[in-house]
């Protein structure tokens, strides 16, 4: 399964019973294992100065772009990651992928792991790159390269990224449905998760007066997106039931299933918000799917409930219940504050809405200074499951 979630060097992460192993656990290995003690004191200067001694010892003995070469590589990557070093960290990855596709037919298994990382930090960094490579990845001289299990992450990774650009909705859905088309397994639930929101956004990219409007080819990409949309929320459901291991489609109304993997959150929160827009529930049914979306959260991921709070906050101050909908998005502000990522967004913007006046003003500028600090995917960002490169 996919990881969205760092994990850390440490001595363990060697690959065992392999010449890597035995070249590190031999004299080449000395400054290698001195890195990792400045890793684990959180001094990145010198476990880089290590790390980068040991390339060139290796180097020397005639092992450069070997697979024990590599393996100090990508550790000098995630170094730089921490350090948020990201123009550097792609480059060093980039270095990577030219080392095993210089020896592609040798290194095939490595080089489509390396090309995974590297699209997943680009994902992360540069989104334009993501999706140059994405295009060079699957040329067919390239591609074929590839085995399956590795194409198909492939899909979902260069899908993502064209989800993440402005208006790529097509682009994105056609990976997302040839990777479903090859079953991917285990990641399945994350594939039905970003091929839904796909399908949302894509149906909600016409302002409602523009529609009539459309003609020729705007408007047959409307009609399709409209029939794909109604895949869109049971395209969640799945995800969910396959988060939460479900004998059946997750029901949103269903009072009696309790869902416990964190997981889930993204996909509960979407399908929340998509039942809120298109009022797939009848008005009496949607305080309930409200209610489950805050106490998943307070069950299972409360330092992400910031978002679950505003959007019920916003919905009572809508609907006449306005003394509790600002209690709830207060404390939502107070959850996300100081985050400085697009849930923190969201929440200032919901509560400014619901003051009003200048203090809507007040947030709304607090909003726009957090937002010129962040990527512009960053808001799409929040909505998909977006893996994070491992070792």
């Amino acid at each position: 399964m996919w990881r969205f979630a760092r994990r850390w060097l440490s001595t363990s992460s060697i690959p065992k019973n392999t010449e890597t192993e035995q070249i590190l656990s031999g004299s080449l290995g000395q400054d290698y294992a001195k890195a990792i003690e400045f890793v684990k004191e959180s001094n990145f200067t010198q476990a880089e100065e290590k790390f980068r001694s040991t390339l060139e010892s290796l180097s020397n003995q005639g092992m450069f772009g070997q697979p024990v070469y590599n393996f100090i590589l990508q550790r000098i990557a995630l170094i730089l990651r921490a350090q948020k070093k990201q123009n550097e960290c792609e480059k060093t990855l980039e270095e990577i992928v030219m080392n095993y596709k210089a020896k592609e037919k040798e290194y095939s298994h490595q080089l489509g792991t390396a090309c995974e990382n590297l699209l997943k930090q680009y994902l992360q960094s540069n989104i334009d790159k993501a999706l140059r490579f994405g295009q060079y990845i699957l040329r067919e001289d390239n591609w074929k390269i590839f085995h399956r299990h590795t194409q198909k992450d492939l899909k979902f990774l260069i899908g993502t990224a064209f989800l993440l650009k402005d208006d790529c909705h097509i682009e994105a859905k056609a990976q997302f449905y040839e990777c479903l088309n090859m079953n991917p397994g285990a990641n399945t639930c994350f594939v039905l998760h970003n091929l839904a929101i796909a399908q949302w956004w894509h149906a909600t990219k016409y302002q409602e007066n523009e529609i009539g409007q459309l003609h020729g080819p705007q408007l047959s990409e409307y009609k399709k997106a409209i029939l794909e949309f109604n895949e869109a929320a049971p395209n969640l459901q799945k995800a969910i039931q396959l988060f939460e291991a479900l004998p059946e489609a997750y029901d949103p109304l269903d009072k009696n299933t309790v869902l416990k993997n964190k997981l889930s959150g993204p996909s509960l929160t979407a399908l929340t918000e998509i039942g809120l827009e298109s009022e797939l529930y009848e008005p009496d049914k949607i305080l309930n799917s409200l209610k489950k979306l805050l106490k998943f959260y307070e069950d299972n991921d409360k330092g992400n409930i910031g978002k679950a709070l505003a959007i019920v906050g916003m919905f009572m101050c809508e609907n006449g219940e306005r003394g509790q909908g600002l209690s709830l998005l207060r404390s939502a502000l107070e959850s996300v504050r100081g985050k400085n990522d697009y849930n923190e967004v969201f929440v200032c913007s919901a509560y400014g809405n619901a003051l009003g006046g200048e203090k809507q003003a007040k947030y709304s500028d607090l909003a726009s200074k957090i937002i010129a600090g962040l990527p512009y995917w960053a808001e799409k960002s929040a909505y998909l499951h977006v893996p994070v490169w491992e070792f």
